[in-house]
């Protein structure tokens, strides 16, 4: 069963009531589409052929079937192309107000148009098939009288096709019909899908133009069914031979319009139009001439029409174009296409024209905003401007005429336009709307945010209605279609329910996000601004707090702070730094953002490494600290020329092309080599080199590195004369700019090392781009003074880089170095003082037997210890374990020694007797 789905997003700062706004207008008519339902009406004496017609932009496959006969058909259409497939005879329709299985389903995977064909010999027309999405549920008929004379056999019809089981129809003729129902008294049909029923009129001189087609209330909105209108045969007018059949599918009330144009049909002389409306006292207008007032039921007839005219109304019409007879057009017979309104245009239409032995012309027919002539195209090639011609009466539109020969076309245009297909030839005609228009699901969005509660309603009452959120399906949070609580985080949350009357299944989603604060503070160290050396922490935050959970957050410069997405990230400013914080609702339910400024005092450490010979002993050992201080001997943050450290740069400017981590950065584009290397650095005592790093992986000018293409970082100690890779940067892991920290290796530490960061391997100029940014060298320089490790009391120095520490308990030691700037940077180490150990074992005047005397010994603490028994003589059952058996032969000395995970140790004795 179809279901209609509709989505709303609220915003509101207070209590409020939401539910989604009704239609203003009526939507786009979709032509394209996956699934259709079509049905034949009565072809004079019987159709030769049912033909169907499927156009596609891309190649894609389907099936036609009558679903209630049993009958299947698959097909394959290429790109751009057409496929023809015949439905079977029996599809036709014959007599009056019979419900019948013979509803036709075209069924593809991808969007397409359909056009239905019902050829005999003579009597012949099409029709544009609407896509399920395209169909309504309220239809006023176009249709036309039969010819009165021939037994009165040729009569006026229409035809309903139902989509859905249960459909309901309730159906008020303007004339009397062939089954006996009356002019103007209701009557209702039930219908399940696929099964069909046509009305004829009760004698070939009445039409049934104007019969209203509607669902009931039973049915509604969830059951659209098709409708088809036309003629067995009719003269058009009725004074002009010969007969033709009239076949159309008809456009829902709904998506009529109030501005058409009809066309120059180049083969007829002459044309009819027709138009009806569906409001009373409608005004409409021809060629801007005096004003025709119509009620819903009346119809407009103009016959003899011998050029195309503007017709404009004061609320929405039909207007239907009928080829007039041979005897008076001078060519073809009748053929009926309802206009599109103007706002109802396409880009493109994919048709082909129709096969019959009596069709020697066929006729491109284009009505086209006058500003867009030059920009149609056919087949690949631009219609001339001049192939056009101006309306008299509105000129801003312009129609063509233009002969085609058989087969597959298409139709181009940079603006809408309208395109109907026509052919004729002796006492035969067809004609069908050409427009290719595909609306995908429309999701309806009313972005309004909550700060506090919020009753969500849908927008008018449904039966058995129940709440659910997508963050917990399956979970009925609430009864009714009206809903108050206060949210507390984004969600989204779905009402179902059921129509009363019809119990047509609704939905109504609503996007509830949480209103993004008012207010926001970015701080550094807890303060509106602060002050810290180079390459030091900042402690970066907000004030309120906003909760990720909810918000988006965006810290920039990304690639200076340690996590850009949570609150309180930490940051290493190099320069001078501004730090803005941007708070969001994902949902759109408002933004904010603040900046704190951070100073930077330059400074010569960049950072400082503890570590510890031991960082576990025991109770009355030591453990010798170590402090290593990384000073800075090269910096560049390639904002502007390349520092002067760089002894060359090939393939790399310095440019923001492609972002940065800040200011700019070095970017490598060029052909040849791509590579920066530095001069000899003194990195004896071992170094860092730190940097941020980007491989591109979008589109030039920032072309996507291809695997192999990565960037190696090397080293030489001979000069350069050759160069050791000691890290590689695969293309495809530094997608934005990285922060990249490598250790110097120790078979690079000299006092003239060369350093270069390279690429593998490049496609030339413009491709496989990479980047660096704010590059750091540092060697480790731990000369005396300006050093203090704290606490000092049990260390031997401490204002050395490598004290000796004797820890009575557990204990954090800090090391801090000191810039000549008067920075500080620290870093501190924990090392863990494990309570004494000690073994006991029984005395030995406890052991009074020499056979099978069981050891116990037991440890006063520790894990993970290992025990070692002697001497490993045989007498012990087990010289490894706490409890062995001794069955010495003479008195005997055990040792026991026990060590710790940590290497703890202690050594006891027993004797044995």
């Amino acid at each position: 069963m179809l279901r209609r789905v509709h989505s709303a997003t609220l915003l509101s700062l207070m209590l409020a009531s939401v539910h989604p706004a009704p239609a203003q207008a009526p939507g786009p008519l979709p032509t394209m589409g996956t699934d259709f339902w079509v049905g034949f009406m009565q072809n004079a004496y019987g159709a030769q052929e049912l033909r169907l017609y499927i156009a596609s932009p891309t190649a894609t496959s389907g099936t036609v079937s009558i679903p209630l006969a049993g009958w299947s058909q698959s097909f394959a259409v290429p790109a751009n192309g057409v496929a023809l497939v015949v439905v079977p005879n029996t599809a036709e329709h014959i007599g009056s107000e019979t419900v019948t299985n013979k509803g036709v389903r075209v069924q593809t995977q991808a969007p397409v148009t359909v056009s239905a064909v019902s050829f005999q010999s003579y009597t012949h027309d099409g029709t544009q098939v609407l896509p399920v999405d395209g169909l309504g549920t309220e239809y006023r008929a176009e249709a036309y009288r039969g010819i009165p004379g021939f037994n009165e056999f040729y009569k006026s019809e229409l035809l309903i096709v139902a989509t859905q089981d249960g459909t309901q129809v309730e159906i008020t003729p303007t004339v009397n019909t062939l089954g006996g129902h009356a002019a103007g008294v209701p009557f209702t049909v039930q219908l399940d899908q696929g099964e069909a029923y046509q009305v004829q009129s009760a004698l070939a001189a009445l039409n049934l133009t104007g019969t209203l087609v509607r669902g009931t209330t039973q049915n509604g909105s969830c059951r659209p069914f098709a409708v088809f209108g036309g003629s067995m045969c009719a003269n058009v007018p009725v004074a002009c031979a010969a007969c033709d059949h009239l076949y159309e599918q008809l456009v829902p009330v709904e998506h009529w319009g109030t501005s058409f144009h009809s066309f120059k049909n180049g083969g007829p002389t002459t044309e009819t139009y027709r138009i009806q409306c569906a409001q009373n006292g409608t005004s409409v207008t021809v060629n801007g001439g005096p004003p025709v007032v119509l009620n819903p039921g009346q119809i407009h007839e103009v016959n003899g029409s011998t050029a195309p005219v503007c017709i404009s109304a004061s609320a929405p019409i039909s207007v239907a174009q009928i080829s007039e007879g041979y005897s008076c057009a001078g060519a073809g017979d009748p053929s009926m296409i309802l206009l599109e309104p103007d706002d109802r245009t396409t880009l493109e239409a994919r048709f082909s024209t129709v096969a019959s032995p009596q069709i020697t012309g066929h006729r491109l027919n284009l009505v086209v905003p006058t500003v867009a002539t030059a920009a149609v195209q056919l087949d690949g090639t631009a219609i001339p401007a001049s192939q056009f011609t101006p309306y008299a009466s509105c000129p801003t539109w312009s129609y063509a005429s233009l002969t085609i020969t058989p087969g597959t076309h298409r139709v181009l245009s940079s603006q809408g336009i309208h395109v109907y297909a026509y052919g004729s030839g002796t006492g035969e005609s067809y004609g069908f709307t050409a427009n290719a228009v595909y609306i995908p699901p429309a999701v309806t969005d009313t972005l309004v945010c909550v700060s506090g509660p919020v009753t969500l309603s849908a927008p008018h009452p449904l039966d058995n209605a129940i709440w659910e959120a997508a963050s917990n399906p399956g979970t009925t949070l609430a009864t009714g279609w009206t809903w108050t609580f206060t949210p507390t985080q984004n969600d989204t949350y779905t009402v179902n329910g059921e129509l009363p009357g019809s119990a047509c299944p609704e939905q109504y989603s609503f996007h509830v996000g949480i209103q993004v604060p008012l207010t926001l503070q970015a701080t550094a160290n807890g303060a509106a601004n602060a002050d810290v050396c180079q390459f030091g922490a900042v402690q970066l935050g907000a004030l309120p707090v906003p909760d990720p959970q909810v918000f988006d957050l965006a810290w920039t410069p990304t690639a200076l702070v340690s996590d850009p997405t949570i609150h309180d990230p930490v940051a290493f400013p190099m320069n001078n730094t501004w730090f803005r914080l941007q708070v969001s609702n994902p949902l759109g339910c408002g933004s904010i953002a603040d900046s704190v400024f951070v100073a930077v005092t330059p400074n010569d450490i960049h950072s400082v490494r503890v570590s510890a010979s031991d960082s576990a002993i025991c109770s009355g050992e030591s453990s010798q600290l170590m402090g290593d201080v990384y000073r800075t001997i090269a910096f560049d943050p390639l904002d502007l020329a390349p520092a002067t450290f760089w002894s060359a740069i090939n393939g790399g400017t310095v440019a923001n092309t492609c972002g940065s981590a800040t200011g700019n950065a070095l970017l490598f584009t060029g052909s040849g080599t791509r590579e920066a290397r530095t001069n000899a650095l003194d990195v004896v005592n071992g170094g860092a080199l730190d940097f941020q790093i980007y491989i591109a992986t979008g589109a030039a000018p920032c072309e996507n590195a291809d695997p192999g293409d990565d960037v190696v970082l090397e080293y030489s100690i001979n000069g350069g004369g050759s160069w050791v890779p000691f890290d590689t940067m695969l293309e495809s892991q530094f997608s934005t700019f990285t922060s990249r920290r490598v250790e110097v290796p120790m078979l690079a530490r000299t006092n003239a090392t060369l350093f270069r960061w390279r690429q593998l391997a490049h496609s030339g100029a413009g491709q496989d781009v990479w980047a660096i940014d704010n590059v750091i060298i540092t060697h480790i320089d731990n000369a005396p003074g300006g050093m203090q490790w704290s606490p000092s009391v049990t260390l031997n120095n401490p204002n050395s880089a490598t004290p000796i520490a004797t820890p009575t308990g557990s204990t954090w030691y800090t090391f801090s170095a000191t810039g000549g700037n008067g920075c500080v940077f620290t870093d501190s180490l924990y090392i863990e003082v494990r309570s004494p150990f000690s073994i006991t074992l029984p005395s030995d005047t406890t052991l009074c037997s020499t056979v099978g005397i069981p050891l116990h010994a037991t440890a006063s603490s520790g894990q993970g210890i290992v025990w070692q028994w002697s001497p490993n003589n045989g007498s012990l059952s087990t010289t490894t374990g706490p409890t062995p058996t001794a069955t010495p032969n003479a008195t005997t000395t055990y040792t026991l020694t026990a060590t710790t995970n940590i290497g703890c140790t202690d050594t006891e004795q027993i004797t044995s007797p």
